[in-house]
């Protein structure tokens, strides 16, 4: 089919987008893509880390885990510094790129935490806050709940079981360079999983401000864990503190993700992708099997997804 009679079909099927599209092309499933994060939009570590040097060096948390193990920590990381921060981003090869939210967990945090003696509850693991955000200046902070009773020493240990919500509470299993564990697989690859649709609730999505089919930027926050910093239920927060003790982060991985106007996931944005999201709109209330139709990051799949996709090839 040549191009102008595709555009002229996205045109005409304002009207009755799903019908049209169906019709011409067909039906197929829409599907989310994986990845890992592929830039750094900030980094502002705390005292005693020196950007760009050693641990510093952000491209060490671009890319998959490179995790050590239930009982070592990997150094393969970014260091973050007391209360410091880094946002990451995951455009790659000149295609936007996004985080949606599909069911169960949408991403892993890894952070380098480890057994202690190999007893999973006992785990000597830096804590970080995750926030994220549409456009990389609002940003939602997942909700945290920290039971840990009391401080912890700088080489002491907290129990993962007493964390939730933050980042840093389980060691890294998965490497990409040295074992073949799935990255995208929480309880087989490690690390701390995360859902979006925790955020329902939180002001800034319900103001529409953070969209939860449109996450471009993830926020890790280095938690100074000697209870001074609190949880999102006012508790304090209790982690290894002391000797400049920060979070080192490994890598994020990304479960549910699209790339814009990719709605069926074959790495390119062409005529193919009209069929899945013809079928994403003759189906709207499946929203979870078909937030990659949501072309315009909006919250909703419909016709005006069309003129997304139209733009997303015209590009």
């Amino acid at each position: 089919m040549k191009n102008g009679h595709f555009f002229a079909l996205l045109r005409g099927a304002a009207a009755a987008p799903a019908l049209v599209l169906a019709a011409w092309f067909g039906s197929d499933d829409a599907c989310a893509e994986r990845f890992h994060a592929s830039g750094v939009a900030d980094y502002s570590p705390g005292p005693g880390v020196t950007p760009g040097v050693g641990f510093g060096i952000v491209d060490r948390i671009l890319g998959g885990p490179r995790g050590a193990g239930p009982t070592a920590g990997s150094l393969d990381v970014l260091t973050l510094g007391v209360g410091g921060s880094v946002t990451l981003t995951f455009d790659a090869g000149g295609r936007s790129r996004r985080i949606v939210d599909g069911p169960g967990p949408d991403l892993i945090v890894f952070e380098n935490a480890m057994y202690v003696a190999g007893d999973p509850t006992r785990c000597f693991g830096e804590l970080a806050f995750v926030e994220v955000s549409t456009d990389g200046v609002r940003f939602a902070r997942l909700p945290s709940r920290s039971l840990t009773p009391a401080p912890v020493s700088p080489y002491g240990a907290i129990n993962p079981a007493d964390v939730t919500g933050l980042a840093g509470a389980h060691p890294t299993l998965a490497n990409v360079d040295t074992n073949t564990v799935d990255p995208f697989d929480p309880p087989a690859a490690g690390g701390d999983a995360f859902d979006l649709a925790e955020l329902a609730d939180d002001p800034m999505v319900v103001a529409g401000l953070v969209r939860l089919n449109d996450i471009r930027f993830v926020r890790l926050v280095d938690i100074l864990g000697d209870g001074s910093v609190s949880d999102a239920e006012g508790g304090p927060i209790y982690d290894p503190t002391g000797f400049q003790n920060s979070c080192d982060i490994d890598a994020i991985s990304v479960i549910h993700g699209c790339a814009q106007g990719d709605v069926n996931d074959d790495g390119t944005c062409d005529a193919a992708d009209a069929a899945a999201l013809a079928a994403a709109l003759l189906d709207p209330a499946d929203a979870a099997d078909h937030a990659c139709a949501d072309v315009n990051g909006d919250g909703d799949v419909n016709g005006e997804d069309i003129q997304a996709l139209l733009n997303a090839i015209g590009q």
